[in-house]
């Protein structure tokens, strides 16, 4: 999809390291569930579009592509956690986390994706921005209910 913008692409390839490299635990069955779930793919708008806007200020540097795979991350969170009010049993064409282990073990799955979102943009997003995204967070939540 982003062959036309090769910096972009470039870029997202990092943000797609990044993303692998911290879906790691020292569960292995849940590690084995986090890179099904990342290999699931999607388009990668949000990383795309933090990677855009970062054209408008003065961060170039690698905590722009930290904060991108956050964000990327918190997406998959809140996937999980959707699927699971939806009683969802297929996304992008592959079985959910709720249809194959449970609502239990998604729950959990998504939580985890949620940690691992706030921790790596508490490394990249400043303080004032963080709580943004709290309120961000907060917001899908409410939604959600």
């Amino acid at each position: 999809m982003w062959d036309q913008y090769p910096e972009i692409a470039v870029n997202l390839e990092k943000v797609e390291a990044i993303i692998e490299n911290n879906l790691k635990s020292k569960n292995k069955p849940l590690e084995q569930l986090l890179k099904t779930l990342s290999s699931a793919g999607g388009k990668r708008l949000r990383p795309a579009f933090v990677i855009l806007s970062a054209g408008f200020g003065k961060t170039r540097d690698d905590t722009l592509l930290t904060a991108a795979a956050g964000i990327e991350i918190l997406h998959m969170a809140t996937l999980v956690h959707d699927d699971i009010i939806d009683d969802a049993g297929i996304r992008r064409g592959k079985p959910t986390i709720n249809s194959l282990y449970g609502d239990k073990m998604a729950v959990y799955t998504g939580d985890y994706l949620l940690t691992r979102a706030v921790s790596l943009l508490s490394k990249a997003v400043p303080e004032k921005r963080l709580e943004q995204i709290a309120r961000g967070i907060k917001s899908i939540c409410e939604a959600e209910v």
